[in-house]
């Protein structure tokens, strides 16, 4: 039940629920029922303002009900937007919210943009529409249940706050700085927006491959990965699809340059509309906000013309040729401890079967969603081997790996990339300097016997990096 008041009058609108249908909303007026209508539509104007709701069954000691699914359609005047502000939240957490979530699309259906999705304990932050409707879907399944949500909604009204001064610069962030720092080659709004598209910014040398921590294999194991220890692999990139956070986390990346990152075609192949689209680089885990994490957003994705999926031919369908994607950011980093770039090694590299390699990334720890997933980065061991000897242990499933392709896991099945790791590095150390010689690319499942991962073969690209990316006098050399 939730109260929503106004200048005029206190309503009360208590949902009804049945097992996977939708819950409905009877409206009343100090407990008595003014319509037998049942709605889930909330009208907002100038007399009712803002209101209140909750997830069914709110209350002090009472948990949300299961098998639920309910909607609410929020509507303001034409020209006007929506406020959503939480009280409380609770509602049971899944990696990705795929048991039990909130659902906020941006319009009057489950068809309009999804702006957020929401699970766990944290108390979301404010949410403001970019239309005058707002729909909400609260979806809850049989398993555990939680205290569930109060939230208070209204007509957003643009505060003066809001508005930056006319000597100020709006970053896409909301700061608002002075229009003199704009490309002054310091990232000032703290996303690079004031450092977009300046042309007189050149790029300096920089070094690559070197942490500012010692590696030390970690000996924390969750279903044969390891937890990272933070700023270990400060080359890795969490690629986000914002509609969807804080779980908008789609892909690994790994930073090669201050300003490019290379990643996996595929996550790309259902197309792209990049202002969807945002980087974060010192990020250590994968939903929770950490203090070293810094974004940027996206000035382009390309990606390599001959990755066979494009050419929508099924004789191709079970081909990963050249798997590999570039992403220019909209402004250079500024490295520091925990945002470093790794080097790539050069062309001329063989990589030899036997030695280990690493592997990053924020996915899955097993082949399936598990209840309590560790948001931290994890961290793989694995082997490098012979690429024809892996093609015969695919050929049942009529998997071709090329030559473009490299091949990585243990024969005994265990530690492996996994769902979510796609487009990270797969690293090696040599001489105190780390290279990137993979990109997680695909596999059978994850760290079944005799199933290794693919990988995106780095060196055999390296002239199409260059082609994009200037790299100036780095060194970066390879044995």
């Amino acid at each position: 039940m939730f109260v929503a008041q106004s200048f005029l009058s206190v309503l009360i609108f208590e949902c009804f629920y049945l097992p996977f249908c939708e819950c409905f909303c009877n409206q009343f007026t100090s407990q008595s029922l003014i319509s037998d209508v049942k709605s889930s539509r909330l009208l907002l104007n100038d007399s009712f303002s803002s209101g209140y709701l909750t997830s069914p069954n709110y209350g002090e000691n009472r948990v949300y009900t299961s098998n639920t699914l309910c909607s609410w359609t929020i509507e303001a005047p034409k020209n006007k937007l929506i406020e959503l502000n939480f009280l409380n939240f609770d509602v049971e957490y899944s990696f990705r919210c795929r048991l039990d979530g909130l659902y906020i699309f941006d319009g009057k259906t489950r068809k309009d943009r999804l702006l957020q999705m929401l699970c766990g304990q944290n108390i979301p932050d404010r949410l403001v529409s970019t239309s005058n409707a707002l729909h909400l879907v609260f979806i809850t399944n049989a398993l555990r249940n939680a205290k569930g949500f109060l939230l208070k909604y209204s007509i957003h009204e643009v505060q003066d706050s809001e508005n930056c001064a006319s000597d100020e610069f709006r970053c896409r962030n909301h700061l608002c700085i002075s229009k003199k720092q704009i490309c002054d080659f310091k990232d000032d709004c703290g996303d690079g927006t004031d450092e977009e598209k300046c042309k007189s910014q050149k790029m300096g040398d920089f070094e690559c491959g070197k942490p500012a921590f010692e590696f030390e294999e970690s000996k924390k194991v969750i279903n044969q990965k390891k937890i990272a220890k933070p700023g270990i692999w400060p080359w890795m990139v969490s690629v986000r699809y914002i509609p969807e956070e804080p779980y908008g986390h789609r892909c690994g990346g790994v930073l090669i340059h201050p300003q490019w990152i290379l990643t996996a075609a595929h996550c790309f192949r259902r197309g792209f509309n990049i202002s969807e689209w945002s980087l974060l680089f010192g990020k250590y885990r994968e939903i929770s906000n950490d203090e070293t994490q810094v974004r940027r957003y996206i000035n382009r994705i390309i990606i390599h013309p001959d990755y066979l999926p494009l050419k929508d031919d099924k004789k191709f369908a079970n081909r990963k040729d050249n798997d590999i994607a570039l992403i220019e950011l909209n402004a250079p980093l500024v490295f520091n401890d925990y945002i470093r770039a790794i080097c790539l090694p050069h062309t001329y590299y063989i990589e030899r079967t036997g030695i280990t390699a690493y592997v990053t990334g924020w996915g899955y720890a097993e082949g399936k969603l598990q209840f309590e997933e560790d948001e931290r980065l994890k961290e793989a061991s694995v082997t490098l081997l012979n690429r024809l000897y892996c093609q015969k242990l695919y050929k049942r499933k009529l998997v071709v790996i090329p030559k473009l392709m490299l091949c990585a896991g243990h024969l005994e099945g265990g530690a492996d990339a996994c769902k979510g790791d796609s487009g990270g590095p797969l690293v090696v150390k040599f001489e105190g300097v780390w290279y990137v010689i993979g990109i997680v690319s695909s596999g059978e499942d994850c760290g079944l016997p005799n199933q290794p991962g693919i990988y995106t073969k780095v060196t055999s690209y390296r002239s199409w990096i260059r082609k994009y990316v200037h790299f100036g006098g780095t060194t970066q050399t390879f044995f």
